[in-house]
């Protein structure tokens, strides 16, 4: 058991006492596509605009969902954290087969943990990934009334269907991060991403299916480069090739250390967030003490060098 989670493995605990409740709370990951994917083109095809306008509003609607995912997630999905961490305790200290709602002691932890609190405890739990139709489909009606009052009867079918996709591809990348590889450099971004937020920080990185809103809103809690606070360094040539300058850096400062400390650099350590708050430029260094003393002088050669 973690100060985070229950169990990371692919099983849950038991909701209700009731086998009938119990068995609604158990979503297999493509019923959503099952669902939503004929009313998108549904959409489209009663669309009243022209291709060109449908397509933008298809990519509105798209970017809108990235955003009321994040806000639902930082503001309705998770708790104070009082009834977060009061919650964790109930389901640590269950037995076996012993119902959480019944435990529960009132509708604020009954509402965390009913809507996403099961996930954080058992965030590998593959039939608890993606939300209940009997939930996501009066939510769905909802947003329509709502997309068609805003937008009017001839735009919301076209930005209607781009914010059902954008909801099937959050659910889909949700999966994806849980229970498979994701070979793409943005996947494995993602990935990382949404790991911190389990297992390290539930305070930050809200953000699915893109980190985008999670950048503009201060919530990343991704490692900054350690020269943050430092104008940029000069574009070097590497920079047409794709590596920044602040790779080259790092990579400087490793071949640096290596060279100094005659034996491999097997990982450098990158800025914990209070080190961050402080905008140091350069963080400690995992090597042996006694060459601790020049690495401030080799990390200032390996930046003027740069």
């Amino acid at each position: 058991m973690s100060d985070h989670f229950v169990s990371n493995r692919d099983e849950s605990v038991r909701m209700f006492r009731s086998e009938a409740l119990e068995r609604f709370t158990h979503v297999h990951p493509a019923l959503p596509h099952l669902i939503y994917v004929p009313v998108v083109l549904l959409l489209l095809w009663a669309s009243s605009v022209s291709a060109g306008t449908a397509a933008l509003l298809f990519l509105g609607g798209l970017l809108l969902w990235t955003l009321v995912e994040y806000v639902l997630h930082r503001f309705l999905f998770h708790a104070p954290e009082v009834v977060m961490r009061n919650t964790h305790e109930i389901v640590a200290g269950l037995e076996p087969g012993e119902a959480v709602i019944p435990q529960l002691p009132d509708f604020r932890h009954l509402s965390y943990f009913m809507m996403h609190g099961v996930h954080h405890e058992y965030p590998s739990d593959s039939k608890r990934l993606v939300m209940a139709p009997a939930v996501s489909i009066p939510l769905a009606i909802l947003f329509w009334l709502l997309f068609t009052g805003v937008f009017g009867p001839e735009a919301a079918p076209a930005t209607f269907a781009g914010f059902l996709v954008g909801y099937l591809i959050y659910d889909t990348t949700h999966y994806a991060v849980h229970h498979r590889s994701v070979p793409t450099a943005f996947g494995k971004l993602l990935r990382k991403h949404h790991h911190r937020h389990h297992f390290a920080n539930p305070d930050e990185d809200y953000g699915v299916s893109s980190p985008l809103w999670d950048i503009l809103f201060g919530s990343f809690g991704g490692d900054q480069p350690p020269n943050f606070a430092l104008p940029t360094a000069r574009a070097s040539s590497s920079s047409r090739t794709g590596v920044t300058s602040q790779s080259m850096i790092w990579f400087q400062l490793r071949i640096q250390f290596e060279t100094a400390a005659g034996s491999s650099v097997s990982q450098i350590a990158r800025p914990s967030s209070a080190t961050r708050s402080c905008h140091r430029p350069i963080s400690v260094m995992l090597l042996p003490m006694s060459d601790r003393s020049s690495s401030a002088v080799i990390a200032e050669k390996a930046f003027k060098a740069s």
